[in-house]
């Protein structure tokens, strides 16, 4: 595989009507793939801890279900939707994996799509998961959502808080397609 140059970059920004509104709204279909409501809300943050702006995120479900939103000034991102429940992998169906979302992030100086997923803490199949625990154990804690409570403004729906760095020493483990 031959590897972008930094004149391969994506970008250099994304216009925008790139993303429409609701666009970060994660809509099931059925219900078969998810449990209860959530928010999901965080930063992307470069290597010395500063604001990655205009970064495209897109959640990816094992149905192949998505939705997408950008960062704004800050880094700030957010979705709406529903936390998904274990699913049995495409991979191998004996294994089960635990709620997860597949994260893809492109972005200006982001040399080719990074992909990482997002775990929910106290979720007994996250000790399992193939995936998860291929990650170095020090840098594992770094994949999992930080539950936040209940999501303003809403009855129903808990916040879960991600933050992803791109580079660095505490960079998010990202993995190869």
């Amino acid at each position: 595989m031959i590897r972008p140059t930094p004149h391969h970059t994506t970008g250099p920004f994304f216009p925008a009507q790139f993303i429409t509104a609701g666009e970060n709204q994660l809509q099931p279909e059925g219900g078969a793939f998810f449990a209860e409501p959530l928010v999901l809300e965080g930063r992307v943050l470069d290597g010395q801890a500063r604001p990655a702006v205009n970064v495209i995120i897109e959640l990816w479900l094992p149905d192949g279900h998505w939705c997408r939103t950008w960062t704004d000034v800050e880094g700030r991102y957010c979705f709406h939707g529903f936390k998904p429940k274990p699913t049995p992998s495409a991979v191998d169906p004996a294994w089960v994996r635990p709620p997860f979302f597949r994260v893809l992030l492109l972005g200006s100086g982001i040399m080719r799509p990074l992909s990482t997923e997002v775990f929910f803490p106290g979720e007994p199949l996250n000790q399992h998961d193939r995936q998860l625990i291929a990650v170095d154990p020090a840098r594992r804690d770094r994949l999992i959502a930080v539950a936040a409570g209940d999501a303003a403004g809403t009855s129903d729906a808990r916040l879960y808080r991600f933050d992803i760095v791109l580079q660095g020493r505490d960079e998010t483990p990202f993995f190869e397609d």
